[in-house]
């Protein structure tokens, strides 16, 4: 048992969790037999609502759960207690829980849109030791974990090799801030973006130095052997540029949907274009 944010979540899947367990009642069927046939097990999966589905491991879960639980030995017990007065219960509940406010994928639901966007900065020094600069707060659920992760897997170095920076209002470019489950979608795919445009142009420096297409080139270990950081570095004819940026721009939800328009601040004047 672990506490869950209450935030409209828990009372639908309840609502819906109960209704299956009636249906399951009367069909003569087990709460987990009605659910094995109901879980989503083919993907791309396209529900009636029109939302598509990516991979996901619904039915595994389940099971796995199932294992731990051992629900013949609790029916056992279960019988036992009721019949000394006792009345122990178990539910079970599955569910997606919605992510990304402000993708096409969330817009699809056809829920109150809300928009936004985050912005990732990536320097790399010569050491090959890389700062991400992001503009979502991190606030104790471990995302600079994960987006130190998503960096190091797109770029080819190890998580303990990149330093995520946030809530530095000199250093940290500007972001939409942290709410609603959306931070590693957005702020996640601004990581990747900028992480596979930093790759391509450690490929090119590479490239140069070995002589070899880029394609075949380990940007990771060869890129960062000039002695100046790539900011102001030369590797042959070749000049990287001081800061690899990409922002996770969001399409606007659809004319005729609920929206909400905010004022959004101007972007500080200390940003550089490259």
């Amino acid at each position: 048992m672990a506490p869950y944010r209450g935030v409209s979540r828990p009372v639908i899947t309840a609502a819906v969790e109960r209704l299956m367990d009636c249906a399951a009642a009367r069909l003569g069927l087990g709460a987990l037999e009605i659910r094995r046939r109901n879980l989503i097990t083919e993907f791309p999966h396209t529900s009636v609502t029109g939302v598509v589905h990516d991979p996901g491991s619904y039915r595994e879960a389940m099971e796995a759960m199932a294992r731990v639980v051992d629900f013949a030995e609790f029916r056992a017990r279960q019988q036992t207690a009721r019949a000394d007065g006792r009345w122990l219960g178990l539910g079970i509940s599955v569910f997606a829980e919605r992510t990304g406010p402000g993708t096409p994928a969330f817009a699809a639901r056809r829920m109150v849109i809300t928009p936004g966007f985050e912005r990732v900065e990536l320097v790399m020094d010569p050491s090959g030791f890389l700062e991400a600069r992001i503009g979502s707060s991190p606030h104790g659920q471990g995302l600079k974990t994960t987006l130190a992760q998503l960096i190091a897997d797109e770029i080819g170095v190890a998580p303990k090799e990149i330093r995520v920076i946030a809530g530095d209002t000199e250093r940290s470019p500007y972001g939409w801030g942290t709410f609603a489950s959306r931070s590693l979608v957005i702020a996640g795919g601004a990581c990747k973006l900028a992480a596979a445009t930093l790759r391509e142009r450690l490929q090119a420096v590479a490239g140069q130095i070995l002589e070899a297409a880029a394609s075949t080139s380990r940007s990771a270990t060869v890129a960062p052997s000039c002695a100046a950081p790539i900011s102001a570095s030369r590797c042959g004819n070749w000049r990287a540029p001081a800061i690899t940026k990409a922002t996770a721009f969001r399409r606007s939800p659809k004319p005729g949907w609920r929206r909400w328009r905010p004022t959004i601040p101007t972007a500080p004047s200390r940003t550089r274009a490259i």
